[in-house]
């Protein structure tokens, strides 16, 4: 068998698992835009259903990206690999960037414990804390 034609079917398996990588950076970008575009003056909330999508699209794009780098690596091309491994920081810098939603990664926050014995106090009283 030619080795040549080994390794060009290698080149080829790459380009098209960098060319997927960018077209799904791009479906997360367009799944945000999706999500939270709106000429309307009322701000859209991201469902769960829309969250589900993003981790199926994100965890598929980080996946697609490092399936490319591993064929680069077997390919023993310096070139490939350092497109590869630029297409991997893209897919991931793009998967934190293009988050949905947008609070994914924020921690909740602390909840306000009101001290034992607390009185609230009323306009007009005169007990206030």
């Amino acid at each position: 068998m030619d080795s040549s034609r080994g390794s060009g079917k290698l080149f080829l398996a790459v380009w098209c698992l960098v060319l997927l990588t960018l077209g799904l950076v791009f479906t997360l970008f367009a799944q945000l835009v999706d999500v939270y575009f709106t000429l309307d003056v009322d701000p859209l909330e991201a469902t769960g259903s829309d969250g589900v999508r993003w981790v199926w699209t994100a965890s598929a794009c980080v996946t697609v990206a490092v399936s490319a780098v591993a064929l680069a690596i077997a390919s023993g091309s310096t070139g490939m690999r350092w497109m590869t491994a630029i297409t991997l920081v893209i897919a991931v810098v793009a998967s934190a960037a293009f988050v949905v939603p947008r609070d994914r990664f924020t921690p909740p926050p602390k909840p306000n414990v009101l001290p034992s014995g607390y009185t609230p106090c009323y306009s007009g009283s005169n007990t206030c804390n």
